[in-house]
């Protein structure tokens, strides 16, 4: 991560519920770095719960399981497939998450 403070101040200003700024910094820093999934997943996150983007913040989970570079992004996405009833779906990503056997968390 090449700005560790810029980070640090995203997840300031998300605490503070000043949730475009944040955006703003996010995705700065991930088209700086768009392979670093740490960013990508905290950007899909806010895009989704919190700046109405929720297609864009699914997509952008959805390319951090397809690449194997965050676990995290299997739970969030079983959460939200819960959250909307699909509890099927919902089951898929928490058993491929537990079955995966390296884990990155």
């Amino acid at each position: 991560m090449q700005n560790f403070d810029d980070y640090l101040e995203a997840k300031q200003l998300i605490k503070d519920k000043k949730y475009n700024e944040a955006k703003t910094i996010l995705e700065s820093m991930h088209s700086l770095e768009p392979e670093n999934s740490i960013i990508k997943f905290d950007l899909a996150k806010l895009l989704y719960y919190k700046c109405n983007q929720k297609d864009r913040g699914l997509r952008m989970l959805e390319e951090l399981v397809s690449t194997n570079s965050n676990d995290y992004a299997k739970i969030e996405l079983g959460r939200i497939a819960k959250k909307n009833g699909n509890t099927f779906k919902a089951k898929k990503y928490f058993e491929e998450m537990l079955s995966t056997p390296n884990r990155k968390f």
